[in-house]
Parts: structure tokens; sequence; C-alpha cells
């Protein structure tokens, strides 16, 4: 049975818990003392529990659309080099320009006649998140742990990024450039990035 991956310090605790002598990659766990984060984590890792989170309609990606950009790693291989297909939610278009501004700021390809290639799973875009929080903190409970935290209600958008088509542009200043309009479209905003994997 495969162990539950989460936080890498709880699963090195549930490791040492196997008794001494164990086979390498023996999930027969001991039970940890009721009542405590390790038990509530060994109760996940043991398949005894699962975790059910109920997305907030705020934050649901709904139907998926298509954009087209140039890859950061990519050595454009002609004067007009063919764009990348790539896909987001369409709740995040609607509001794009509320939070990073325009397609062409993201350097998406917006010509028709740009005919794009689908690199599948050996593709994952670049990208921007900005997370706008409404209202005050309010108190919430770990599933994983059971622990304490507070929450910030808000509305989250993912959008997909790309260099210009000769290359010229490096991911740093892509990112630092859509930093500044996110940040000057909502100040309290919290903004966060992922690079480009291309395998």
């Amino acid at each position: 049975m495969p162990l539950y991956r989460g936080r890498k310090s709880l699963q090195r605790a549930l490791l040492l818990l196997r008794r001494a002598g164990a086979a390498e990659g023996s999930t027969d766990l001991p039970e940890p003392p009721a009542g405590t984060e390790l038990h509530k984590y060994w109760e996940l890792a043991t398949g005894k529990r699962k975790l059910n989170y109920v997305r907030a309609a705020s934050s649901n990606p709904g139907k998926k659309v298509a954009a087209k950009i140039h890859p950061f790693g990519i050595n454009p291989p002609a004067a007009t080099p063919p764009p990348t297909l790539v896909k987001y939610s369409n709740r995040a278009k609607g509001a794009m320009s509320a939070q990073v501004g325009d397609a062409g700021d993201l350097n998406h390809v917006t010509t028709a006649d740009a005919d794009p290639i689908n690199r599948g799973r050996n593709f994952r875009a670049a990208t921007i998140t900005v997370f706008n929080p409404t209202g005050t903190e309010t108190p919430e409970t770990s599933q994983t742990l059971g622990s304490s935290y507070k929450k910030r209600a808000g509305a989250s958008y993912t959008f997909p990024f790309g260099t210009n088509p000769t290359g010229t542009l490096a991911y740093s200043e892509v990112r630092a450039d859509l930093l500044g309009k996110a940040i000057a479209l909502n100040p309290d905003a919290s903004v966060s990035f992922k690079p480009e994997i291309l395998k």
C-alpha cells in the first residue's frame, strides 16, 4: 500500500515508526498515540481516512480555453516560429484585464494564421497566479492534521505566459513585468509564479 504523500517531516516520522529490520518500503506502521497530529497523518498514510475538500465556486476553473505562446526554452527555428498550444480556465480569461492586463502582456499569440504545436505532457507553460483576498481571516481546521489555522477568502486566477516570437525576452523579464502589472491593478493581491517545464 503506497503511503499518502504530504509533508516530508511527518512522512519521515511515520517511517521511523517501522519496526527495526523491516523491509525497505514497508508500510506496516505501528499506530501513533491517539489525538496527536502524527496519528491524524497516520490515518491518511494507511488509508483509514481520506481528504474531502469542497472547492469554493469563486476558485472553480470551469471550462478550459486555448491560448498560443512561445516557450522560453525553445530557440526559434525560423523567422516566424510556430507557437505552442496551452490551455487555461475560461474564468481566468474573463478576468484577464482586471488581473494582469491583456493577452499581449502575457505574450499570447493572437493571430489566427499561427497554427500551434500541441506538445502534450512534455510541456507545461510558465504561469502567474493572482490571488485577490476579500474580507478578513477566519479560523479553519486542517483536514490533514486537525490543527487550526487562519484562512482568508478570495479568488485566484492563473494565466500561462511565454516569450516573444524571436525568443529575446527572458523568463525573468516577463515575470518582473507581469508582477508589476498585477500589483498595479490590485495592490493587495498575492502573486506567485511557476516556471516553464519542457521535457
